[in-house]
């Protein structure tokens, strides 16, 4: 549906461009959710229902990803598409053919993160290098300030919440009302009071007819290598069950 001239393309994912082998079989495979009949998006008809109205993504990449394959996708129904980069936006797009706009947030965790020096509380070997202050209950910065700009809002995070992206020398701890969470959170309680805290201001802040979605993990598929260790995605054929790694 779109070549490798698509400007909204990162250029170290345009497997096109870069010429990754075996396109053409890739390119062929078609998405079939389970028990769910669905139709191969037109972009003509998916601009004209969603004319006037802004949609936009809120979490890590995946959203990213699905975010520049959609743009690519919608620039079939209008070649004067934009890129657009406002309200706290990673990346996105306009398309004046339809006032449509279309945008992601990168907010990894949801909650606002930053690193903190070393906290001299914390046990013996763990925060060594220092650690990364979670405040559960305040958005990030980039999606805090989105409130009813968007009539649709598809979230997502999940892949950030494991040991390879926070380990035990530079781990998560938990603040709530400014104060560290005691007894401290392990990673996936932290999770989940993150995604309680989150639930309540979308509920406070964000308008009742904004439509919102919820969008789950996919596996992780890299061979040879985490993503940060010269891992790639060498696979000719659509995972098998038993290749699916789902992490943590």
């Amino acid at each position: 549906m779109y070549d490798e001239t698509c400007p909204f393309h990162r250029n170290a994912w345009n497997c096109l461009r870069n010429q990754r082998e075996n396109m053409v079989t890739i390119n062929s495979w078609r998405w079939v959710p389970k028990g769910c009949s669905l139709d191969r998006i037109d972009p003509v008809r998916f601009l004209g229902l969603m004319r006037n109205k802004n949609i936009g993504f809120v979490g890590d990449s995946l959203n990213e990803n699905f975010l520049v394959s959609f743009l690519c996708i919608l620039r079939a129904a209008d070649a004067g598409a934009k890129k657009w980069k406002r309200k706290g936006a990673w990346r996105g797009a306009h398309f004046p053919k339809f006032n449509v706009t279309v945008a992601y947030h990168r907010a990894v965790l949801l909650a606002k993160y930053e690193w903190q020096p070393k906290e001299p509380t914390l046990a013996e070997g763990q925060g060594s290098k220092g650690f990364y202050r979670v405040d559960v209950d305040i958005p990030a910065d980039d999606w805090a300030n989105i409130n009813d700009f968007y009539d649709v809002l598809v979230f997502n995070t999940g892949h950030w919440w494991g040991s390879d992206k926070f380990p035990e020398e530079t781990p998560l701890v938990f603040y709530q009302a400014g104060r560290p969470i005691f007894p401290p959170l392990k990673m996936l309680d932290g999770l989940r009071v993150v995604l309680e805290n989150m639930v309540l201001h979308i509920q406070r802040k964000i308008p009742n007819k904004t439509l919102k979605f919820w969008r789950l993990q996919s596996p992780r598929h890299f061979h040879g290598g985490d993503w940060n260790q010269n891992g790639s995605c060498l696979f000719n054929e659509p995972l098998l069950d038993s290749q699916q790694q789902w992490g943590e």
